[in-house]
């Protein structure tokens, strides 16, 4: 009965019963009361109340979230991410939730609810991931985390690089959100530090990989890729260079394919295993896409020639027509 007196409350707190009761309700210890509040939308509410209720919301975090069990706490833990945006310690509540070694029932989803505030129009501190935003703070935690000896923990019957794991999970893609280039330029700085987490550096860097920008920016970027790429191993870089993919030409323009064309060239031409690598993706993803024209397949013969033989491998992989 309480929970149903609470989920009919928002069109009435311009009188203020009805704030004690929600106030009251942030105290109760009866799971469906508490989460009869922090389930409330801010969208529900008169944007003049949406402060005072942020704030109610924040009070209930702990309580609520432990009346959660499993895969069901991760809708809470999204309306909390919703909330930050009137109440910013909430923000900070979701990034303590995540990197508490301590417990391992929420993490996860909290790491969810984070990566895609981080990714969201929010602005800074609580969305993006710019220094002093909770996802930096976070990733930073993380980081320093995997050189202790709880976040360390390696191979353990129990337990493995816990510390790691969660960063992965963190700096995974956003659900289905648009990405923001300086939020992925932003995390992708945090990670160069750290050698095991090579693999999520080159994603993202991936991911800033515009096909349809001006030859010379595009080249710009897939050598940043490139740096970062050196010395993480084969592996990671045909992991890469596959993510350059055909995708990104629907409705793209004649004249950026042929951007695309030269920086695959220019590629090839470098002589470096990673740059080798790359431009074999692209030119993979390209040239199947495009039906294999004689330009493409001219730079998959050059590719068959490269000085390193991960190189010629990977263009010998491909065949513009099988027999």
């Amino acid at each position: 009965m309480r929970s149903a007196v609470l989920r009919a409350l928002p069109p009435l707190l311009g009188v203020e019963q009805a704030w004690h009761l929600l106030g009251e309700a942030t105290h109760d210890d009866a799971p469906q009361v508490l989460q009869a509040v922090a389930e409330a939308s801010p969208w529900d509410l008169a944007a003049a109340h949406r402060a005072r209720c942020a704030t109610l919301v924040d009070a209930s975090y702990d309580a609520c979230l432990a009346s959660y069990d499993g895969y069901a706490s991760y809708g809470l833990l999204q309306a909390m991410a919703v909330w930050a945006r009137y109440a910013p310690e909430l923000s900070l509540r979701l990034c303590r939730t995540v990197c508490d070694l301590d417990s391992r029932e929420y993490w996860r989803y909290a790491a969810w609810a984070l990566r895609d505030l981080a990714a969201s129009d929010v602005p800074h501190p609580v969305g993006g991931a710019a220094a002093g935003s909770a996802l930096h703070a976070a990733v930073s935690e993380l980081l320093a985390a995997m050189h202790t000896p709880e976040g360390g923990l390696d191979a353990l019957k129990d337990r493995d690089l816990p510390a790691l794991q969660r960063l992965r999970t963190l700096v995974s893609p956003a659900s289905d959100r648009p990405e923001r280039p300086e939020t992925l330029r932003a995390i992708a700085a945090q990670l160069a530090p750290e050698p095991r987490l090579a693999a999520e550096r080159a994603e993202l860097l991936s991911r800033l990989v515009d096909r349809t920008e001006e030859p010379d920016t595009l080249l710009e970027r897939l050598r940043e890729l490139a740096d970062a790429l050196e010395g993480a191993g084969v592996t990671v870089s045909v992991r890469a260079a596959g993510q350059l993919g055909s995708g990104w030409m629907h409705g793209a323009l004649p004249e950026r394919l042929e951007a695309s064309l030269t920086a695959a060239e220019r590629l090839a031409r470098d002589g470096g295993n990673v740059t080798g690598l790359l431009a074999a993706g692209l030119v993979t993803g390209t040239g199947v896409a495009l039906g294999w024209p004689e330009e493409w397949r001219a730079v998959l013969r050059l590719l068959r020639g490269h000085p390193h033989p991960d190189v010629r491998q990977q263009a010998y992989a491909t065949m513009t027509e099988m027999e």
